[in-house]
């Protein structure tokens, strides 16, 4: 039967390699999907998150029996993600940054799985030194400003125009002829759809001591750090953003940087005073 099969494929039409390629990706993705759902399972399975005052402690494992140790005064960054499981779940999962080590499985994560709405304010404010962290709910997001549009037109340009320009210059030097010139036209269009799904899910919201940044793509993920646990702040602009006022702002910890881009140059550079100030006037331990 393979044998056949095969054989049968070599009359098989560009259509129908396109469907197949398009079939198995699909397949792909959900055996991918199930894998990590069916791992995330096993890791997480009977979670326990216990506080102990100046420390968070979690234990879970099918398998295997794991406990974190988070110290409060330690924690550099929250990450509150939602992907498309924790969306249909109504949940969150919430990761903590501690100081990142020399190696990529020493960056210190502590990870607290399938959080309730309620649940997730709770353990936020008990991080970030009891803010209210209502803006981490999925009901705040109106809330968050978003980028300027210019992140869309900036990369669309760079990354859409150019590449299907160039691609359509090479087939005309080449005189290719047939489908392949659909290329230059489907690429912009698409990549233009990804880069807007994009923009519309970046987005700011500056609370009480600290500032939350959100990005994503299908799913959304919030980083929330506090201004006195930065280390190292920079505005940088380009002489096209420059001429409409932007620029992007680069914040780090010792848990990582992180780059909040297309923003007005003067809010920018608000914020980079203000997390300078607060870093350099606090009396508490930013690591």
């Amino acid at each position: 039967l393979l044998s056949t099969w095969i054989g049968d494929t070599d009359h098989w039409s560009l259509s129908e390699w396109i469907g197949f390629a398009a079939g198995g990706l699909l397949l792909a993705a959900i055996l991918f999907v199930v894998a990590m759902i069916a791992s995330a399972f096993i890791r997480y399975y009977g979670f326990k998150l216990t506080d102990r005052t100046t420390e968070l402690v979690s234990g879970a494992g099918l398998i295997t029996y794991r406990t974190q140790t988070l110290p409060i005064s330690k924690a550099q960054r929250v990450d509150v993600q939602r992907g498309l499981v924790h969306r249909w779940l109504q949940r969150a999962e919430l990761g903590v940054q501690q100081a990142a080590g020399a190696t990529t499985d020493d960056k210190g994560e502590f990870v607290v799985p399938l959080l309730t709405e309620s649940g997730l304010n709770d353990v936020a404010a008990r991080i970030l030194d009891g803010n209210r962290c209502r803006f981490l709910q999925r009901s705040a997001y109106p809330a968050f400003r978003r980028i300027h549009r210019y992140f869309w037109l900036s990369n669309w340009r760079r990354t859409g125009l150019l590449p299907a320009l160039i691609g359509a210059g090479f087939l005309y030097y080449v005189e290719v002829t047939g489908w392949l010139w659909a290329l230059p036209v489907v690429w912009p269009l698409l990549h233009g759809l990804y880069l807007w799904q994009r923009y519309r899910r970046w987005g700011y919201f500056v609370f009480d001591d600290g500032l939350a940044i959100r990005h994503g793509l299908l799913g959304e993920t919030i980083e929330v750090f506090l201004w006195r646990k930065t280390q190292f702040v920079a505005v940088r602009t380009t002489p096209f953003m420059a001429r409409k006022g932007l620029a992007h702002l680069t914040v780090a910890t010792a848990a990582g940087r992180r780059r909040l881009p297309f923003v007005p140059r003067e809010l920018a550079t608000t914020f980079a005073n203000t997390a300078l100030l607060r870093a350099e006037s606090s009396s508490q331990a930013w690591i």
